[in-house]
């Protein structure tokens, strides 16, 4: 059978395709993948895991790190809060079936018209030292209420010796969904692999679940107006509607998502 049996115009992206493209993002756009409070945005050497990029990132000026705020303590009146850094080392898609990323039990297996997403992310913080801790807890004493007042936001790192650093496997199962107006992705199942307790895994899972499902997800959902063009006064690309010959468009099979298309006139 030929692509275009059932359609005008049709594309097929390899998952291969891809994780090279997020390959080369993470290499010419490592800021996207490493975030550090900013001592260590600017001592990156200092981070967890090395940085591997491209020269053109410092050719261009651009960051290698992004930026983020000090790790405010809670009841501390003091300008300073602790630093810390969030690398995603490792990012990878698997379409179904699921032969390149194998999924932890509670995934398993990946149904048909899914996708896995895998991620290895590394976070650090710098603990400071039990001394330099009581320097500062000093420091607050002997101030009035009025002068206890905390700042919005800490302004500098408290000074520590190395990073203590884990890393950490998570795994997504996403689908594709579309309806009469829009397409969009949903999050079919999240685990993040060898936490303990139990207690603690969940509740990790739950957060970041529902980060995702109410931060991240909207953002992605896509009208299916904005994917019809005129090409021309009067050919106008749409994409070809879901039928009992096509029962789903975009498809994910064969390690492939595959697009489907009608000219119309």
């Amino acid at each position: 059978m030929a692509y275009t049996d059932n359609c005008d115009i049709f594309g097929g992206f390899h998952e291969n395709g891809f994780n090279t493209i997020i390959q080369h993002i993470q290499h010419q756009r490592p800021s996207l993948f490493n975030y550090a409070t900013m001592d260590l945005a600017s001592n990156h050497e200092m981070l967890c895991k090395e940085i591997d990029f491209h020269e053109a990132v410092n050719r261009f000026d651009n960051p290698v790190v992004s930026s983020t705020p000090y790790l405010p303590i809670p009841g501390y009146d003091g300008t300073s809060g602790i630093s810390y850094c969030i690398q995603i080392t490792e990012a990878k898609i698997d379409f179904h079936p699921e032969n390149s990323i194998p999924l932890p039990p509670e995934l398993h297996p990946l149904g048909p018209q899914k996708m896995t997403l895998k991620a290895k992310i590394c976070v650090g913080l710098g603990c400071p030292d039990r001394e330099l801790t009581d320097k500062l807890s000093n420091e607050g004493k002997g101030r009035t209420s009025n002068d206890k007042k905390a700042p919005e936001s800490p302004t500098t790192g408290i000074p520590f010796r190395r990073l203590t650093c884990f890393c950490l496997e998570v795994y997504g199962v996403i689908n594709v969904i579309r309806s009469s107006d829009d397409l969009k992705m949903g999050l079919e199942g999240l685990e993040i692999v060898d936490i303990k307790p139990e207690g603690l895994e969940n509740i990790l899972e739950c957060y970041v679940s529902t980060v995702i499902h109410l931060s991240l997800l909207p953002k992605l959902t896509l009208a299916l107006s904005d994917l019809v063009f005129e090409l021309t006064d009067l050919i106008t690309l749409a994409p070809t509607p879901i039928s009992a010959a096509v029962p789903f468009n975009p498809a994910i099979a064969q390690d492939e998502v595959k697009i489907m298309m009608n000219l119309t006139t």
